[in-house]
């Protein structure tokens, strides 16, 4: 028996099919809201573990040597999550591809690299010298501010 064309308006789906779609829905939520709930737990409690680690009666640390062992640790987190998405083998070719191939690119990424870079460097330092509350509501604050001018939300419309 030949298929009939689906007219204008109708769909070929299947009556199961709408449940996929649902669930894919409702799984796409579910990972928005779990996603802003842990950056919400992550961006609060950072600084305040950084002002303890700080002040602590242990030898501080070296605010520039932190920062790039935090970026480093973002490298080996972005390599696995392309480990994951690409696979082991496409990984090397991946990253000489995008980022060796497209010296532009990777430049034009540099330079907010490096402002981050500067930008965390000075967040340690602020944190060292105010007092923890005050801190904190000036780091939410240039956080809130920064997303307003850029126009951009993290979580869309949540």
């Amino acid at each position: 028996m030949p298929k009939r064309q689906a007219k204008v308006g109708e769909s070929n789906c299947t009556p199961n099919s709408g449940t996929i779609a649902t669930s894919q829905t409702m799984s796409a939520t579910t990972i928005k809201y779990a996603v802003l709930l842990i950056l919400t737990i992550q961006n609060a409690s950072v600084p305040l573990i950084m002002r303890f680690a700080r002040t602590s009666e242990a030898d501080p640390y070296c605010v520039p040597l932190l920062v790039i062992i935090q970026e480093i640790m973002k490298l080996f987190a972005s390599i696995l999550l392309l480990t994951s998405e690409v696979g082991i083998m496409n990984v090397a070719g991946t990253i000489h591809t995008e980022v060796l191939g497209k010296p532009m690119s990777t430049l034009r990424l540099a330079i907010p690299a490096g402002l981050f870079f500067l930008q965390n460097n000075c967040m340690q330092l602020a944190n060292s010298y105010l007092p923890a509350a005050v801190f904190q509501v000036t780091y939410q604050v240039s956080h809130r501010v920064s997303e307003s001018t850029n126009g951009q939300h993290i979580m869309g419309g949540v």
